[in-house]
């Protein structure tokens, strides 16, 4: 049998072009047995022609890219660039609103903004001249910002009320001459120098925000020299001097064991310097310890928690206000105390004590405990020295007869008196 050599493939092509992101391909077919193969054809890419638009301080501009070949656009914006100004400003004043003008440096665009007056910064008010029974007296302030000086009258003190006593204490004309003769005395102190002028007291409180302690807090608030104040909220408060930090007049914290008492006062110290610290302590915390705090000098003032909240008051706040040194009126300054600090039926209370009065009457009168108003009267006894007073409610406490006692100091302080 005679054979022959094979024939060997006879291709034709078939060209499938390349796009600008698709390859192409060239295939090959066999005429004679349809066998077939391809080749690819790279991407040919695009054929890019760029154009920019430059951004303006207003206006966004454009980053465009065309392919000439595919008509395929790919734009990115380019974002305004803003405004560059450059301002000249004429400062506020107290009263007189300032001027913000600025001019672009790009494009010379301009801009104007008025800036408000900012209003009087006022000192708190100083006594300049003290009020007497008999005339007014004067207070002033001034700008921190200018020369503005606002002055204001303050009014006479108001005399006791010695017919008013006279009749309460039901007097003959010879108790009359003690009440009028001790009435006297009173309406002196209370013009003399020894009286002190109250001024408002910054109260900064870091007490835990319990129900118990926001209650106290505002029971504060309310109270017309108490600026109660909680952190972050001094801002307020009369700037300090430059260089020195902020330092109210009293810092509340509070403390439930020596631990808790000696880690606050560190921290209270380390932040407010030698500031005066009151604390609220836990009936866990012992006297001797507050006690020990107050004689060094780490604690200003003391109250536990389970105190009533004017008895709080009398013992964190009350120190606050009391003299430097003895003037001789501390019966005076007291009752002048416990009635701007809102507790008037304490106030009359030692008035009666000023005067001569009844106190055990005054008392009942107001229909108060005795054992309440022991603890207050004697905490204000204690604070102002009042020994004579501290006897007489000690007496109200145990129930004993008050009126010898307050004969017996009647007639102490006619022999004082007489030397």
């Amino acid at each position: 049998m005679q054979t022959s050599a094979p024939l060997g493939h006879s291709f034709t092509e078939e060209v499938h072009e390349p796009t600008c992101e698709e390859d192409g391909e060239t295939v090959f077919t066999c005429k004679r047995c349809s066998y077939s193969y391809s080749e690819p054809i790279e991407a040919l890419g695009h054929d890019l022609e760029i154009t920019e638009t430059a951004p303006t301080c207003e206006v966004d501009g454009e980053h465009l890219e065309l392919c000439l070949r595919c008509g395929k656009e790919d734009r990115t914006v380019l974002p305004a660039t803003g405004h560059d100004f450059e301002y000249t400003t004429v400062e506020a004043t107290c009263t007189s609103a300032g001027k913000k003008d600025g001019t672009c440096k790009v494009c010379g665009k301009q801009t104007s903004e008025t800036i408000p007056a900012t209003g009087h910064s006022f000192s708190a008010w100083t006594v300049v001249t003290e009020p007497t029974v008999f005339k007014e007296g004067l207070e002033q302030r001034e700008c921190a910002k200018g020369d503005l000086v606002e002055t204001r009258p303050l009014s006479k003190k108001s005399p006791v009320p010695i017919i008013l006593l006279v009749s309460l204490l039901g007097g003959g004309s010879a108790t009359a001459g003690v009440f009028i003769s001790r009435a006297a005395r009173a309406a002196k102190a209370a013009s003399s120098p020894g009286m002190i002028t109250l001024q408002l007291k910054h109260v900064l409180s870091l007490l835990s925000s319990t129900a118990e302690n926001r209650q106290f807090e505002t029971f504060l608030k309310k109270k017309k020299f108490v600026d109660l104040k909680k952190p972050g909220q001094v801002s307020a408060d009369p700037k300090p001097e430059k260089g020195k930090k902020y330092q109210p007049d009293l810092l509340l914290i509070e403390a439930d064991s020596a631990e808790t008492l000696e880690a606050g006062i560190a921290a209270a110290k380390e932040k407010y310097g030698d500031v005066n610290i009151g604390v609220l302590a836990g009936d866990g915390l012992g006297q001797p310890i507050l006690d020990s705090a107050v004689k060094n000098k780490d604690v200003f003032a003391y109250a536990y928690r389970s105190y009533s909240e004017s008895r709080r008051l009398i013992r964190l706040i009350m120190p606050l206000y009391k003299p430097s040194e003895a003037s001789g009126n501390y019966a005076e300054n007291a009752t002048l105390i416990t009635g701007a600090l809102g507790l008037p039926v304490l106030s009359a209370i030692l008035n009666a004590y000023v005067v001569g009065g009844d106190i055990k009457e005054a008392i009942e009168k107001r229909g108060m405990s005795k054992a309440e108003t022991a603890d207050l009267i004697n905490d204000i006894a204690g604070l102002f020295g009042l020994e004579a007073l501290a006897n007489i409610t000690e007496a109200l406490r145990i129930g004993a007869d008050q009126s010898q006692r307050a004969k017996d100091n009647s007639e102490t302080e006619a022999e004082t008196e007489s030397k």
